[in-house]
């Protein structure tokens, strides 16, 4: 009877290993309950089975994060080989194309010495398109195919699995990262706008010189082809200017969007 209520109880704790159990004697007998024992029995609390114990979320996290890791950087080593494959067959196909084509040529060079075998010629001519057609559509369809594989490379590698243990230091890294990155945005944005400025400054006092020369000419009423070249100077002067602070202006639109794209981050 005893092994009987013993075998019960243990089936009874596999079934409930996250909670205390307590092994209660009394007159020879021995109960399991996930009650403390009352006060007229012996006991002692059980520790649950380790075996049954329900597996941590942080150790299952981790060995997903292998396992996809592992599954990732096969996938890497495939796309590897089977490019490498493409470009060894697009080198192949080449070779044996100028090969083929080359034999054709020598026959067709022998061929047209004879006048009158021009038609024979002309047929050896169009195996020669034929054969450069039929590579060049080999190749079309394995340069695709070399691009498409470049292209799930990249997706792959722009979104790596989480390395185990580091994800917390990678966000620190990123957060470092991203704030450097705005500051020298901030940075470049100050420098060009104040380039900017120097340059409306630089091109007042350029322009007002050549203003002032163009002046003093007029008031004698006369030079007027010297009066004329001072006016294009002008002009060149203010589209100079206009064309530097124009880019600067660009680049500081691409930084300011940069920079929000980051903030938003």
């Amino acid at each position: 009877m005893k092994k009987i209520i013993f075998a019960f109880s243990l089936a009874l704790l596999s079934g409930a290993a996250a909670a205390e159990m307590y092994q209660c004697t009394s007159l020879g007998k021995i109960l399991l309950s996930d009650q403390p024992c009352p006060s007229e029995m012996s006991g002692k609390v059980l520790e649950a089975p380790v075996g049954n114990a329900p597996q941590p979320q942080a150790v299952k996290n981790s060995e997903k994060d292998y396992l996809d890791k592992i599954v990732w950087e096969r996938r890497l080593r495939e796309i590897d080989f089977e490019i490498s494959e493409r470009e060894i067959a697009i080198k192949n196909g080449l070779y044996r194309m100028n090969d083929e084509i080359g034999k054709l040529q020598k026959e067709a060079d022998e061929v047209g010495k004879n006048r009158f075998n021009a038609l024979a010629q002309q047929s050896l001519h169009v195996q020669m398109r034929a054969l450069a057609s039929k590579y060049q559509a080999e190749n079309t369809v394995l340069i695709r195919e070399i691009a498409a594989l470049y292209e799930e490379k990249r997706a792959l590698e722009s979104a790596a699995p989480a390395q185990t243990g580091q994800n917390s230091e990678k966000r620190t890294l990123d957060k470092l990262s991203q704030e450097r990155k705005i500051r020298e945005i901030d940075s470049e944005i100050s420098q060009n706008g104040y380039t900017i400025k120097s340059n409306l400054d630089r091109m007042n006092v350029e322009v007002a010189e050549v203003q002032k020369q163009a002046d003093e000419l007029a008031a004698n009423n006369f030079n007027a082809l010297a009066r004329q070249s001072l006016q294009v100077r002008i002009q060149a002067i203010t589209a100079k200017y206009q064309a530097e602070n124009s880019a600067l202006s660009d680049r500081i639109a691409l930084l300011r969007e940069e920079r929000r794209a980051l903030d938003v981050d």
